[in-house]
């Protein structure tokens, strides 16, 4: 049986981007605001337009789905047993920190 040697990726996925030349107008905005990190300027615009959008007056954005997981138990005030599984690479911190106790699926 011969082997065939890949000489290029195979992309399972690639990432739908504009033109650099359409994206450098808000990055000049980023720089020039100095604020690169959480709600910024477009993080604000961006929630304001999805509020009028969804007609709701409140809401958040976050880095990820576990953040807003552990933020929605905190806030929820959500005490028990969690089930973790090692494979979706949950912090199980996060979850004690919230008041869970974790039990594991393996």
């Amino acid at each position: 049986m011969t082997q065939t040697k890949i000489t290029s990726p195979i992309y399972v996925t690639q990432p739908l981007l504009p033109p650099l030349e359409e994206f450098i107008p808000y990055l000049q905005q980023i720089w020039d605001n100095k604020w690169l990190t959480n709600n910024g300027p477009f993080h604000q615009q961006l929630e304001q337009v999805l509020c009028d959008y969804l007609g709701v007056k409140h809401i958040a954005l976050f880095t990820n789905g576990t953040l807003a997981l552990v933020t929605a138990l905190q806030a929820l005030r959500v005490t028990g047993e969690v089930i973790c599984n090692f494979e979706k690479g949950t912090p199980t911190q996060l979850y004690r920190s919230s008041g869970q106790q974790e039990i594991f699926d393996c």
